[in-house]
């Protein structure tokens, strides 16, 4: 694109305050403290008063523009909004590009500018101090669905003007944004098909011969069509569980082929599988898309809305503005004000672990080379995209799993520690991924729908000494999500099973000696029954 291309300001600069109103904005709001300024709750608006502008080249090419990757012309067209004043000096910027759900819109005969669905987000961001930027994408929405990779390049040719803005070398805004963009802090956020977009705009981008420096990237209810991968940045997938358009949660999938990277800069991932959020509600243009579960009370909109303020807040201020008093939002710990006030079952995985077993290869011996042991299990095996057996179809994540059985008698799974590893004192956590098998669910008397499963871990140190905890404080095993998607064969409701991570504080294996651990036990008890899928256990921080 010409950088000499002048855009047409449609609105004036002025100040923008407003506040979350629902259930879900009920916390507390005093300030943490008097020198940050900053509220407890990630979902109460900020200190700042937030301006607003909008660019767009469609005034003066109202035929669109050709920019480099994208074959048919679009519009370069955003609104921003920003802290007035910058009174902290270069904010970080955020780009949040839009879905493709024409049919659902609002507007008059589903026809609508979708990026401005997001202003709730944008001014949101802006009272906590970013430069906040919604992405019209509204001309590659027609066509090919998909465009994956052109909304992908829209993003960086956004990027490519900031950076320019920042330096000066335009002046579109009279100086406005002149050295007040902080272009080494930058963030992708998306939703819908923009929520696999942004992935596509990081991968792009790192293929530039000057690079943006994007440190964080967001996926929200994301499809996933390109099976793309995601590495060396903090990535967090929100996943709706009432999700009425992407209706096998494929949003996990990007965590779940993360994990599987050996990284060159390892980072954070995460994901939240939100109970009672659809699709659409994050979109304040989009309808009700019916959502795509039985059985949960569904969110209302305002609820859903504020559920994303505080998500995607505390995220980006999180690895853009590197408030660690906020790491708990994404690994599930504790409870706190910027949590939502709707479950979430949390997958986390921190770059500082060491892998027990991923159940990918041998199932006589875990990642480290030493033996696992099972006894008492109806069946026990090894499923997944590195196993020979598939597991269930209704299992959502794209990965291995143990596939674990009991029927009224007790059962152990025992996997050792070799002793060049058994010091732990490094790490915080034991932590495994653990999910209900729904096809068992209803079989032989196990546990029914809405019901979490429960077992005992146990760890046992050189000495001798032993310590178990019950999953019971930590949620247990996530049960299966009643689907309005049929079964291709039996042509019967599908239910979807999603795992998530329990992280056990190695601090409550009371009387143990962390720097000797020589086993994991994972004990079910003989008056009890289930089946569950059991991936990435670790120790972690």
């Amino acid at each position: 694109m010409n950088n000499k291309l002048r855009f047409v300001l449609f609105l004036l600069i002025t100040p923008v305050v407003l506040l979350g109103v629902g259930s879900l904005a009920q916390n507390n709001c005093q300030l943490l403290s008097a020198e940050t300024q900053l509220p407890a709750d990630t979902g109460c608006m900020g200190p700042y008063e937030v301006s607003q502008v909008e660019y767009n080249s469609n005034e003066n090419f109202p035929d669109g523009l050709l920019i480099n990757g994208i074959e048919m012309p679009v519009d370069v067209w955003a609104s921003v909004s920003f802290p007035s004043g910058f009174p902290n000096g270069p904010a970080p910027l955020i780009l949040i590009l839009h879905g493709n759900s024409q049919g659902t819109c609002l507007g008059a005969l589903g026809n609508c500018n979708h990026h401005e669905g997001f202003q709730y987000l944008t001014d949101h961001l802006a009272s906590h101090g970013f430069i906040a930027v919604s992405v019209n994408a509204n001309r590659i929405n027609s066509g090919d669905f998909d465009r994956v990779l052109d909304r992908g390049y829209l993003l960086l040719e956004h990027l490519k003007l900031w950076r320019n803005w920042n330096a000066n070398t335009n002046g579109e805004f009279d100086d406005l944004f002149a050295g007040k963009v902080d272009i080494n802090q930058i963030g992708l956020a998306g939703h819908s098909r923009g929520g696999e977009a942004v992935i596509a705009a990081y991968n792009l981008n790192k293929e530039l011969s000057s690079p943006s420096s994007i440190q964080a990237v967001l996926s929200i209810a994301p499809t996933d069509k390109q099976g793309l991968y995601i590495e060396n940045v903090p990535y967090y997938s929100i996943v709706p569980a009432c999700d009425g358009d992407v209706l096998d949660y494929r949003g996990v999938r990007f965590f779940d082929r993360a994990l599987r990277l050996t990284e060159a800069n390892p980072t954070p991932k995460q994901v939240a599988f939100v109970i009672g959020a659809n699709h659409n509600y994050f979109n304040t243009l989009w309808g009700r898309d019916g959502g795509g579960c039985f059985g949960i009370t569904p969110l209302e909109r305002e609820d859903q809305e504020q559920l994303a303020k505080r998500l995607v807040n505390a995220f980006f201020r999180k690895f853009l503005m590197e408030e660690s008093s906020l790491h708990y939002v994404f690994t599930g710990d504790n409870l706190g004000p910027a949590t939502p006030g709707v479950p979430s079952w949390i997958s986390y995985e921190d770059p500082i672990h060491l892998d027990i077993d991923r159940f990918d290869s041998s199932q006589a011996a875990n990642e480290l080379g030493r033996e696992n042991s099972f006894s008492g299990f109806r069946n026990a095996d090894q499923c997944g995209v590195d196993n020979d057996i598939d597991c269930s179809v209704s299992l959502v994540n794209e990965t291995s799993a143990l596939r674990l059985r009991w029927l009224g008698r007790d059962a152990v799974f025992e996997t050792q520690i070799p002793q060049k590893l058994q010091d732990v004192s490094k790490y915080t956590h034991l932590s495994f991924r653990v999910t209900q098998n729904s096809e068992d669910v209803q079989v032989d008397g196990l546990k029914p729908e809405g019901e979490p499963v429960h077992f005992e871990v146990r760890l046992m140190d050189a000495q001798g000494h032993q310590a178990t905890l019950s999953t019971e404080a930590f949620g247990g095993a996530s049960f299966p999500i009643g689907s309005n998607v049929r079964d291709q064969v039996s042509g019967e409701f599908l239910r979807r099973t999603v795992l998530a991570t329990i992280r056990m504080p190695l601090s409550q294996f009371a009387g143990l000696d962390i720097s000797s651990v020589t086993q994991v036990e994972f004990l079910f008890a003989g008056d009890t029954k289930g089946s569950i899928y059991l991936s990435h256990l670790q120790f972690s921080r």
